[in-house]
């Protein structure tokens, strides 16, 4: 069975001494040696992965009421700043009153949790926050139950490594659904970050944008959900082509276009449907398609990873999912079979 006691992880805690800083420079070393690796034990124990130093000096381990000693703020801030040092925390704050703890690095973290995902095969696979923290498939894993600020900052050191993508940031639920979350994790991540004014790299990058669209426009014939279709000029700058969407059993289709910015990929392009342009507030001039507040940062998080398919499956699906229906009911978008069913019942009257 596992201790769950500070004695039995350091006796020195309960020699009152112990709460005091040393004079004596070695002395002082070695005191701050072994708080160090007190609280790092302590944390691990007890599963203790952020602090607030205005109430730390209340509780255990810089609290003993068996002896009545506390360590002082002034102490505490110097055992935090050396395990800075060490790499064992991270300030939440400017004023370092509020700290992640980590009794692994975020790199071993990182491995720990990319392993348990591998071992089960789920790479590859959308997972919630809730599931991954503390489903009771995670009971028995190392980093069940852990607190979520440090659960996203290992998060984001899988992300750097390319072996995850996080899809909502911030306590942002819903940023994307569950089905639109499903898609982007089947549709290839691209690698090169280069724009058109970059020469062979851009070529390079145009490859990967067309490797993933293909496999994008595969994904959804598999699925039943084929609703798009593209093409570009030579220099891959300048992009046209259909879009439809299926309402009352009806297709509505509309040209689409959109140019790469100069900027790319560090700024999305922005898509139009011309037909629409003037129609409907979710739109600028010139028919360009407004974006979900959650889009932009979502994008920018991703470069150079996301590219054309993202932007289509995050920004324009989406969109016309929500629009199409609205502008239909107000009869702004009226189908062409309609269209001339209505004019030929006109003719009639006459």
């Amino acid at each position: 069975m596992t201790s769950t006691k500070i004695s039995d992880i350091s006796w020195y805690h309960d020699f009152p001494p112990f709460f005091t800083l040393q004079s004596n420079l070695d002395t002082r070393r070695k005191q701050i040696d072994a708080w160090c690796s007190l609280i790092i034990d302590y944390c691990r124990l007890k599963k203790i992965c952020t602090f607030d130093v205005n109430d730390a000096s209340k509780f255990p381990p810089f609290f003993n009421a068996k002896i009545h000693r506390q360590l002082d703020n002034n102490f505490i801030h110097i055992l935090l700043e050396e395990l800075r040092i060490r790499g064992h925390i991270e300030w939440e704050d400017k004023n370092k009153r509020r700290c992640l703890i980590f009794w692994k690095s975020p790199e071993e973290w990182a491995k720990t949790i990319y392993q348990w995902i591998t071992s089960r095969g789920m790479n590859g696979t959308v997972c919630t926050f809730y599931e991954l923290l503390h489903s009771d498939d995670t009971r028995s894993a190392e980093f069940h139950n852990i607190d979520s600020k440090l659960f996203r900052r290992i998060l984001n050191e899988l992300e750097k490594r390319d072996q995850a993508i996080i899809f909502s940031e911030n306590g942002a639920d819903g940023m994307v659904d569950e089905v639109t979350k499903k898609t982007l994790s089947n549709i290839p991540l691209l690698k090169t970050k280069a724009s058109p004014r970059d020469g062979e790299q851009w070529r390079q990058r145009l490859k990967e944008e067309l490797q993933a669209l293909i496999q994008y426009v595969k994904n959804n014939k598999d699925a039943d959900n084929d609703w798009f279709r593209l093409e570009s000029n030579q220099e891959g700058t300048r992009w046209w082509g259909k879009a439809w969407t299926i309402q009352d059993m009806l297709r509505y289709e509309f040209d689409i276009e959109f140019d790469i910015p100069v900027t790319y990929p560090m700024t999305a392009p922005e898509i139009a449907i011309p037909d629409l342009d003037g129609k409907t507030a979710k739109m600028y001039r010139g028919g360009k398609i407004c974006m979900t507040d959650h889009f932009q940062p979502l994008w920018a998080r991703n470069v150079p990873r996301f590219g054309i398919a993202h932007a289509l499956a995050l920004g324009l699906g989406p969109w016309l999912a929500v629009e199409i229906p609205d502008l239909i009911a107000r009869g702004v978008v009226v189908h062409k079979e309609r269209e001339t069913a209505s004019g030929n019942s006109a003719s009639s009257m006459k």
